[in-house]
C-alpha cells in the first residue's frame, strides 16, 4: 500500500529541485495468442520511442521514474529489489488480456550511484496464460509483453535558497 501511495505522489508531484533528468530510449515487444477456428494464431507487436525521464529519490531506497515522449508515456518504482508497478504502452493490435497479467518482474542496472546514476537500464516483463478453456479467457491462450529502456543523464536540477532553479549539464 505504501508503494502505491508513493507512486501516486510521484506521478502527481511536479519536478522538484532534487530530480534527475535523462534522455530515454525505450522499446516494447508484445505477443498475443488467440484461438481462432480451432487453431492458435499469434500476433506480434513492437513499439519504440524516445523521451525525457525524471528520476526522483523517494527515500528508504525507493526511486520513482516518469517518462514522456511524443510516442507514449510511462512510470514506475524502483524498490530495493528492483522495478515495481511499471506502466508502459502496449501495441494496439495486441491489447490486454481479459484478466490482469501475473505479477511481472524486471531489473534495474545503473552506472554510478544507485540513487543518482549517470545512466541506467530498466527492463520489465509480464504475462498472462489461460489456465482453463480458451473460451473462458476471450479465446486468448497466452499474452506477454516486455519493456526495455535506457536512460542517459542530461542534467540535474539544483536549488539554493532565494535563487531560481538552475539546470546543470552533466558530462
Amino acid at each position: 500500500m505504501l508503494r502505491f501511495i508513493v507512486l501516486a505522489m510521484a506521478v502527481l508531484t511536479p519536478a522538484s529541485a532534487a530530480d534527475l533528468v535523462y534522455d530515454f530510449e525505450w522499446e516494447v515487444a508484445a505477443t498475443v495468442s488467440r484461438l481462432d477456428g480451432g487453431e492458435v494464431k499469434t500476433t506480434d507487436g513492437r513499439l519504440t520511442g524516445t523521451g525525457r525521464l525524471v528520476l526522483r529519490d523517494e527515500g528508504e531506497r525507493i526511486l520513482s521514474f516518469e517518462w514522456h515522449g511524443d510516442e507514449a508515456t510511462g512510470s514506475g518504482l524502483i524498490g530495493p529489489y528492483g522495478p515495481e508497478h511499471v506502466t508502459f504502452p502496449t501495441p494496439s493490435d495486441i491489447g490486454f488480456p481479459p484478466a490482469p497479467p501475473y505479477r511481472g518482474g524486471g531489473r534495474y542496472t545503473f552506472e554510478g550511484e544507485r540513487e543518482r546514476p549517470t545512466g541506467f537500464t530498466i527492463t520489465w516483463v509480464e504475462a498472462f496464460y489461460c489456465r482453463t478453456a480458451p473460451a473462458a479467457c476471450d479465446d486468448i491462450t497466452a499474452w506477454e509483453r516486455s519493456f526495455a529502456g535506457r536512460a542517459r543523464r542530461v542534467h540535474s536540477r539544483t536549488e539554493r535558497p532565494g535563487e531560481p532553479v538552475a539546470l546543470l549539464d552533466v558530462p
